[in-house]
């Protein structure tokens, strides 16, 4: 079953100069995906769309499915329910997105205690 679904996605400046045009690809339950390109080739944008973290002065069309459900244009109050829950993003420059002093599985299970209220071992062994 697919888990993300993303048709056509378009993002682009708020006077329409397209940043990235109709891209579209899935994702199944338990599949790994990359996005690969070149510097400036709009992955983050991609990204960050799907997490609806765009800045104001961008905008994105097209449709992305989460589990069926819409993710685009959605309240960023429910998108604050689904971030860290039912989605996550490690942002790409690893000395900001990655605290070097903590070991990589306690940084991937603290979503899992903070958004799902696992104990920090059950955390830890699920990370």
């Amino acid at each position: 079953m697919t888990l993300l679904s993303v048709e056509d996605l378009t993002v682009s400046t708020r006077h329409d100069k397209p940043l990235v045009s109709r891209v579209s690809f899935s994702v199944d339950r338990r599949q790994r995906t990359g996005l690969i390109g070149e510097s400036g080739s709009g992955k983050t944008l991609i990204a960050l769309s799907i997490m609806g973290l765009l800045p104001d002065s961008l905008k994105a069309e097209g449709e992305v499915l989460l589990d069926g459900e819409p993710l685009l244009n959605r309240p960023d109050r429910e998108l604050t329910v689904l971030r860290g829950n039912a989605m996550s993003m490690i942002f790409q420059e690893p000395m900001s997105a990655m605290n070097p002093l903590m070991r990589v599985g306690r940084q991937l299970g603290e979503p899992l205690s903070i958004h799902r209220g696992l104990s920090r071992s059950d955390a830890d062994a699920r990370a």
